[in-house]
């Protein structure tokens, strides 16, 4: 439904609704709903195939993707996977607390 605004007091104009791209309409909740099963999803099978899905569905069809929809996937769907990728990088990087060691392993060994 179109809704009137007022501007500067003059008539009311009409408030069109955003043009969405065939891309926005359709690959954009596909992709989305890959990259949610990728993060929240509990089994790693399941999580690993989404993630399988999501990278071969933008080989595939990516090509064809305007630049403005690449920088929207970017930020909205491959930035938070590479974030929380990292993060956990270097939480593996860290050296574990002494008392977090298993007996018998000294800080030297961890590392290597």
């Amino acid at each position: 439904m179109k809704q009137a605004e007022h501007v500067n007091g003059s008539a009311p104009t009409i408030k069109q609704p955003s043009a969405q791209t065939e891309e926005e309409q359709f690959w954009y909740p596909v992709l989305m709903a890959y990259q949610d099963v990728l993060m929240t999803g509990e089994d790693l099978e399941v999580r690993s195939r989404s993630l399988n899905y999501l990278f071969e569905t933008l080989t595939r069809y990516g090509g064809d993707f305007p630049k403005d929809f690449w920088e929207t996937l970017w930020r909205q769907v491959l930035y938070p996977i590479f974030v929380v990728l990292q993060s956990k990088s270097e939480m593996s990087k860290a050296p574990a607390a002494p008392e977090m060691m298993p007996i018998g392993t000294n800080t030297n060994s961890t590392l290597t």
